[in-house]
């Protein structure tokens, strides 16, 4: 399996050199990684008192978002995926996300440890910016998601390319 290098994977699958069982595979890997990420959306660190209300809403308010943001981002891949010939759509957008998912949360990773680093060097010089992390972490959701779509159409788009010319 290519997990890293979307050209790669693009050149592969426009060549047909992956097999169905192949195919299968790149489904089952973000399938298997959100079965496994999504009870921790979920427990989020509490730091003092009960988080006040607009925490909760604000989360709330990232998760939807996000949600548009994933209808926009398959639907965008979709007319993509018509415009190349309209075949295929499911197994290249199976196919083609895992290169992009890696790279969005190898970078997602590290920023976000970063993130927590400064928070914790700015815990007591400004405290009021303590209050706000969970804000700011509920907004990474809808700021990855966009990221994650906006690669997943250029690799489509890329895809496409290399289609026209075989």
């Amino acid at each position: 399996m290519i997990l890293w290098s979307s050209r790669k994977l693009e050149q592969a699958l426009a060549s047909g050199q992956l097999d169905s069982w192949t195919k299968v595979k790149y489904l089952l890997v973000p399938v298997v990684l959100g079965a496994l990420l999504g009870p921790f959306y979920v427990f989020r660190p509490v730091y003092g008192q009960k988080a006040p209300l607009i925490n909760s809403l604000f989360s709330f308010i990232c998760a939807v978002l996000s949600a548009f943001v994933v209808y926009w981002g398959i639907k965008i891949c979709f007319r993509i995926n018509n415009k190349i010939d309209g075949n295929r759509f499911f197994e290249r957008l199976a196919v083609l996300t895992i290169p992009v998912l890696i790279k969005v949360a190898v970078f997602f990773f590290f920023f976000s440890f970063i993130l927590v680093m400064v928070f914790r060097f700015l815990k007591d010089r400004v405290p009021i910016l303590f209050q706000w992390m969970p804000i700011i972490i509920s907004a990474l959701g809808p700021i990855v998601t966009y990221t994650l779509y906006s690669m997943l159409r250029n690799s489509f788009e890329r895809f496409g390319r290399l289609v026209e010319k075989i």
